[in-house]
């Protein structure tokens, strides 16, 4: 039991996408834990059946993605300069 409790919290911790999906614990019982890991399993190994590749994506949400990868790479941008100037301030108040 607590190493099934384990292996359900590690993937919890590193599978962030696995939150979106349904799987949810209905009981205690072996066979029901077994079921809900299963899931668990599928979502962190890519085998959940939800490949987005199979998708239709419109042309707007296209470029709307595209826009959010603009701005992603420009914010990204300017964390790196004020993180530049964060250790700048940092040296010179040491």
């Amino acid at each position: 039991m607590i190493r099934s409790l384990l292996i359900v919290i590690i993937f919890t911790q590193f599978n962030q996408s696995a939150m979106a999906h349904k799987c949810i614990l209905t009981g205690n019982s072996v066979a029901e834990i077994t079921v809900y890991n299963a899931c668990k399993n599928d979502l962190a190994f890519g085998d959940a059946g939800h490949d987005s590749a199979a998708l239709p994506i419109s042309p707007e949400t296209s470029d709307y993605i595209k826009n959010l990868e603009v701005e992603n790479e420009a914010l990204k941008a300017k964390l790196l300069v004020l993180r530049g100037r964060l250790l700048d301030l940092v040296r010179i108040l040491d």
